[in-house]
């Protein structure tokens, strides 16, 4: 990954998972259900198909809710 965006691997929806370089290091940006934010490092996770956030709370950077705003309600 390092350097070379044309080789970023390809995820299967990239509207789920971002990749962001941080300070010469890749970190993956990941929202859940909850609308909790992660800024994972991409060695702490490398190799991994699939994880658990819940073991990676120590990387939560936010919740996005507080974006969120209410829509009007229907007349």
């Amino acid at each position: 990954m390092a350097g070379d965006s044309s080789k970023l691997r390809k995820w299967s929806d990239a509207d789920l998972i971002n990749a962001v370089k941080v300070s010469k290091s890749w970190r993956f940006f990941i929202v859940d259900g909850d609308l909790t934010m992660y800024l994972i490092p991409s060695q702490v996770i490398a190799g991994r198909v699939q994880i658990l956030l819940r073991r990676y709370r120590k990387y939560v950077v936010g919740n996005a809710a507080g974006f969120m705003t209410p829509r009007p309600s229907a007349a």
